[in-house]
């Protein structure tokens, strides 16, 4: 049940970063759910399972990976029939992607993705 629960928590950073009673930063946000100290030991798969029950949160990452902005980073779009994720390092030439045929799988790898960007790069 814990891990659930921080299952849930992860999957909705993105809604509670652009949140309007926000004021912590995405590390912050992500500190606050626990993952710092088991990291190892959420998966994709269990990410992929928390999306199942609670779709609607996909989109908000949709919107989360439209409105980055900067020079590298991962990405998330989805065009109905297949979806994308893939980490853009500045240059075309030196970006790579693959292609889901799974919404909930693209989505939850971007998360961990995402996350472990965070983890490691704040």
């Amino acid at each position: 049940m814990e891990e659930e629960n921080q299952i849930l928590k992860i999957i909705h950073l993105s809604s509670d970063f652009r949140g309007p009673d926000n004021n912590q930063s995405i590390y912050n946000l992500l500190e606050s759910t626990g993952y710092f100290s088991n990291f190892d030991q959420i998966s994709i798969d269990a990410i992929q399972a928390g999306l199942t029950k609670h779709p609607k949160v996909i989109e908000e990452w949709l919107e989360w990976s439209e409105s980055k902005r900067g020079n590298s980073g991962w990405y998330f779009k989805n065009d109905n029939e297949k979806s994308v994720v893939g980490y853009y390092t500045g240059s075309e030439d030196t970006s790579s992607s693959i292609n889901y045929s799974d919404l909930h799988e693209a989505c939850a790898t971007f998360i961990k993705n995402e996350i472990e960007d965070v983890r490691m790069n704040e």
